[in-house]
């Protein structure tokens, strides 16, 4: 019986992948088609579309990485996830990446984004990937942050309801369209508690709320 559970959320698993990739693929032919046929005569709208393609690939990157990766049900519970993520929803606050290599990053990008124009060819779909990976990089520690409530309500939202509440809902960091897309925003109705918030963010005044939490993934 325990076979047959594990083997059918596996199926169900690369189902929802596979489901995932096909809808990815709409847009992007189109973003293809309409790049290609822009190359010649509008080259520099072509060069955008084919920014804006690869940045679009990130976000989707980042949310099958997080729901399906990071998240894996056929393995709850393992100490081997992905880049140990569950150990970044029990301690919040502790973000590996540094503000120096932050910087690095963005410099390489803008590297990047001259040599793209100076190509004027399909090596800035790479760019607009890359692109979209460092703004999760700065995003992220945003989110982070109590005073991105004020810029990215619904992202700071979606971020907390998913570290606190609902960790097999709100993937996307960067955007939450595609959370919209294959329904996994959070329920109707939804709110968050003084006592996750003190959790995700870690506050000194709700030590004692902290330190009671216990993250139910």
């Amino acid at each position: 019986m325990n076979f047959y559970y594990f083997m059918r959320h596996r199926f169900n698993h690369y189902c929802s992948q596979f489901y995932c990739f096909c809808v990815y693929c709409l847009p992007a032919a189109a973003l293809f088609l309409l790049g290609y046929m822009l190359k010649e005569n509008a080259s520099y709208i072509s060069q955008f579309i084919l920014f804006f393609w690869g940045w679009l690939t990130w976000t989707f990157t980042e949310y099958i990485a997080h729901r399906f990766w990071m998240h894996p049900k056929h393995k709850r519970g393992s100490k081997k996830d992905f880049g140990n993520h569950m150990h970044h929803h029990s301690h919040p606050t502790e973000i590996k990446i540094t503000a120096g290599q932050r910087m690095i990053m963005l410099a390489l990008l803008f590297a990047l984004i001259s040599a793209s124009l100076w190509m004027n060819n399909y090596f800035m779909l790479l760019t607009g990937f890359y692109s979209g990976f460092v703004n999760y990089t700065f995003m992220h520690i945003i989110l982070h942050k109590k005073w991105s409530a004020k810029i990215f309500k619904r992202l700071h939202q979606y971020h907390i309801y998913h570290h606190c509440k609902y960790p097999n809902r709100c993937f996307g960091i960067c955007v939450t369209w595609w959370d919209m897309v294959f329904d996994t925003t959070p329920p109707t109705g939804a709110k968050l508690s003084e006592r996750i918030t003190a959790f995700y963010f870690g506050d000194k005044e709700n030590k004692v709320a902290v330190m009671n939490y216990k993250h139910t993934a």
